[in-house]
């Protein structure tokens, strides 16, 4: 508050000035107002619509506003309005929030290409090497990723972004131990990084230590008003300690709290099935939107069957049926109904699958 009324004031006294205006916007975003953040930076380019400053602030709200597609529009347009040579400072922060926003959508070439042009345009910088070794990660090219981001810990050990970076990418190669002291030693600098804690958890769980993963997300608030992904991640964690009343209050309490997104929708649905409540699934289910059909329906299923074991088996049956020209639905309708006893049905439904998709 006491920030936003300093800028607030640096704006009205000069509100030609951009980086206070951005700052200002990205402040009130930060309280949870990004549409009316939004707004106010559209207003000020259409003032000055060649301002690199305002573009890369529209990028960041429309990232918090979970709107990659425009946001990468933004932070391209930032990029076009930057020179290495005039604002390195500007021109990194654009290439940071494009390559961020590319690889949150899965377009890693496209992210790649801005590695490519960072090497010759900024080759020494701290950022570009961070920008290459998360690319390269999401290459899946694991010795590239841990050689650059290994150059940042050589210069600044207590980094703990960096440091986070190369526990993820340990924990990616299947390096455990490697993966749990590297996060460690970030939340020995930082105790209150949420994102060390949420991969740490996830080491933990994939080490079996379900009771340590809980206790490590206990420090990030999963009993209060946490993030979605939190609460979902300490109710597995519950589950898998044999804490069942645990995990399903923390789900009721994520449920009561909203779900940002469809997919945490059927995370969330998913997660019911698991407590053994079915009903509160399919309730979840039947408000998804269309973007995720197929797993959406995949849940469905399986809810009902959960629930009602004869309607599940017709309910798949009937699945395969209407799906038969697409291969997946019926590899899922046929195997679920192996696991339910109905070997013969799922034996029968794989064989005609092969016939008619010999290869």
């Amino acid at each position: 508050e006491a920030a936003q009324r300093a800028l607030e004031e640096a704006v009205e006294r000069d509100p030609a000035n951009d980086e206070a205006l951005a700052m200002l916007a990205l402040s009130r975003a930060a309280a949870g107002s990004g549409a009316q953040s939004l707004q106010m930076l559209n207003d000020a380019l259409k003032q000055r619509p060649d301002s690199g400053t305002l573009h890369r602030a529209v990028g960041e709200v429309n990232v918090r506003l979970n709107r990659l597609g425009d946001a990468e529009t933004s932070f391209r347009r930032a990029l076009e309005l930057s020179s290495p040579k005039g604002d390195l400072s500007g021109y990194l922060y654009a290439a940071g929030g494009l390559s961020d926003t590319l690889l949150a959508q899965g377009k890693v070439d496209e992210a790649a290409k801005v590695v490519e042009r960072l090497s010759k345009d900024a080759p020494n910088s701290g950022l570009t090497l961070l920008i290459a070794g998360r690319v390269a990660a999401a290459q899946r090219n694991y010795p590239l990723a841990l050689e650059n981001l290994q150059k940042l810990l050589n210069a600044d050990p207590d980094n703990v972004q960096v440091r986070t970076l190369v526990g993820g990418v340990n924990l990616e190669q299947g390096n455990l131990e490697q993966a749990a002291m590297n996060l460690q030693r970030a939340l020995a600098v930082s105790p209150d990084f949420v994102p060390a804690r949420r991969l740490l958890a996830q080491v933990q769980m994939a080490q079996g230590r379900p009771e340590a993963a809980s206790q490590t997300l206990e420090a990030s608030g999963a009993d209060g008003q946490a993030s979605p992904d939190l609460l979902l991640m300490q109710a597995r964690a519950a589950l898998a300690a044999g804490d069942q009343a645990r995990a399903t209050r923390l789900l009721e309490q994520l449920e009561a709290q909203g779900v940002p997104t469809e997919a945490a929708r059927l995370d969330l649905a998913s997660a019911f099935i698991q407590v053994g409540q079915p009903d509160r699934a399919l309730q979840l289910l039947g408000a998804a939107a269309s973007g995720e059909d197929e797993r959406r329906e995949q849940l469905r299923l399986v809810a009902l069957t959960s629930k009602d074991r004869a309607a599940g088996i017709r309910a798949l049956q009937d699945h395969a049926s209407r799906n038969a020209g697409n291969p997946r639905a019926v590899q899922f309708a046929a195997l679920t109904l192996a696991a339910l006893g109905q070997v013969q049905t799922a034996t029968t439904l794989l064989e005609k699958l092969a016939a008619a998709e010999p290869k």
